[in-house]
């Protein structure tokens, strides 16, 4: 999966080892061919990134593995892990994060999690019952946010 900061500065890449990368999107237009990027892997997800959103005002970018059953919300700067929420049971099928990096949104196969962002821990605020989401998204100013199901 991909995602761009609401910037247009950082391009986030989630593989399916389990590892992130997050580079410059201007070093893209490099005539060199060599692209300088900051590699996160080694004992975070458990298996494949399938989802990740990026907040557009704050150096924060949240991701999800169906393996582990965990959201985890990054620091772009530092490159570490500021949070991490477990879901035993229930993997996650995909997230986004609010531009403003107050907000998580987390759909699962059977409802739609809502989280504020705190200090030292992911607080849950609402849900919504709904089948199948396999994708969550909010719009460029945080005033909606749009979930899909299916094509």
């Amino acid at each position: 999966s991909l995602d761009v900061s609401g910037n247009d500065k950082t391009l986030l890449l989630g593989f399916l080892n389990a590892g992130i990368a997050v580079l410059p999107v201007s070093d893209l237009g490099t005539s060199s061919g060599q692209i300088d990027c900051k590699l996160i892997s080694g004992g975070f997800h458990a298996g494949p990134i399938p989802s990740l959103g990026v907040a557009a005002n704050r150096p924060l970018f949240a991701t999800i593995s169906i393996v582990d059953a965990k959201v985890r919300v990054w620091n772009i700067t530092t490159c570490h892990c500021e949070l991490s929420l477990c879901f035993p049971g229930n993997a996650p099928r995909s997230v986004a994060i609010h531009p403003f990096g107050h907000f998580l949104v987390v759909s699962f196969s059977e409802r739609l999690s809502f989280f504020h962002l705190l200090a030292k821990s992911l607080q849950p605020f609402g849900e919504l019952s709904v089948n199948g989401l396999d994708l969550v998204t909010f719009a460029g100013g945080g005033h909606v946010f749009v979930a899909a199901q299916g094509n």
